[in-house]
């Protein structure tokens, strides 16, 4: 039976770059529990969250949404991750950073 691992990941985009904040491990699934956006900064921000698929899918969660200046969203729900599937951020002004968090399946995929 394989054990669950509660996985907590964090990351903070530079300015206009997307970023890969977590892939999914071959011969892994990842169920996604939530994702927190966190725009520290005094100026508003542009984020994207998305989910990239091994085969080159784009789900959006968060597309193109301004953040006011010292505010957060959050996203609660259930998304299953397999093998090669990315999280994928992204901030216009490289001041906003992301947390998600989840559980690994190792040995079911």
């Amino acid at each position: 039976m394989p054990t669950r691992t509660a996985q907590v990941y964090g990351a903070v985009p530079a300015a206009g770059v997307s970023t890969t904040a977590f892939t999914c491990p071959a011969n892994t699934t990842f169920v996604w529990k939530s994702a927190g956006i966190f725009n520290t900064g005094l100026v508003a921000d542009t984020v994207v969250l998305a989910v990239v698929t091994a085969g080159g899918g784009v789900y959006y969660l968060k597309y193109v949404a301004t953040l006011a200046s010292l505010t957060a969203f959050e996203w609660n729900g259930w998304l299953v991750l397999l093998p090669g599937d990315r999280i994928v951020v992204s901030s216009s002004g490289g001041i906003t950073s992301f947390l998600l968090s989840g559980a690994k399946l190792p040995g079911v995929a």
